[in-house]
């Protein structure tokens, strides 16, 4: 997913174009130019509001690409997911930042 941010800096949430049947294996987030801030924070979740990632999206690099898995009570897991996922950023305050999110996962 291609993400950029509006000119004041906001993000509205995105939704993927498919839906995943599947297990969610692990996200990588590479700040683009001009990149977000320092420690923005991505959640990634389900119909039902559930963040797939637990929170392993947060703080992100503004420089660096990184990855993560999902996270369940605190353990890093693949995730199951079923139907489309929603993308919000925040914590970014940077007018027209680009980000790219992949989302690896292995389909049902």
């Amino acid at each position: 997913m291609a993400c950029t941010c509006h000119t004041d800096g906001t993000f509205d949430s995105e939704t993927t174009d498919w839906g995943i049947s599947g297990l969610v294996m692990m996200v990588e987030t590479d700040p683009g130019t001009p990149a977000p801030l320092d420690n923005y924070d991505i959640t990634l979740t389900t119909a039902t509001g559930v963040d797939i990632m637990g929170g392993n999206l947060v703080d992100r690099d503004t420089a660096d690409t990184e990855r993560a898995r999902p996270a369940v009570g605190g353990l890093s897991y693949s995730a199951p997911a079923y139907g489309r996922l929603t993308l919000n950023i925040s914590g970014n305050d940077v007018s027209g930042a680009l980000i790219d999110v992949y989302i690896f996962y292995i389909e049902f």
